[in-house]
């Protein structure tokens, strides 16, 4: 099974996967991405805007794919 990295970048940080994670296929690894997105997301401050991007790469490091977010949210004055 191949092993996908996950890195990410939100907030001007940038998280490198140095493990990895097999998966039976990109497809699922673009699943990974988009949830590790999500999950971050919700974690944010929902008083500011969520942007960020997990690029999934291979074992040799090479680009397989990028998934990118942005979130934000306003709410009417009472």
């Amino acid at each position: 099974m191949p092993r996908y990295y996950f890195d990410l970048y939100a907030g001007g940080r940038t998280i490198r996967d140095d493990c990895g994670t097999e998966l039976p296929d990109l497809k699922q690894a673009g699943e990974r991405a988009i949830g590790a997105l999500a999950d971050h997301a919700q974690a944010s401050s929902p008083n500011a805007p969520f942007a960020g991007s997990v690029t999934v790469r291979d074992a040799d490091g090479g680009k397989l794919m990028t998934a990118d977010m942005l979130l934000r949210s306003e709410r009417r004055q009472a």
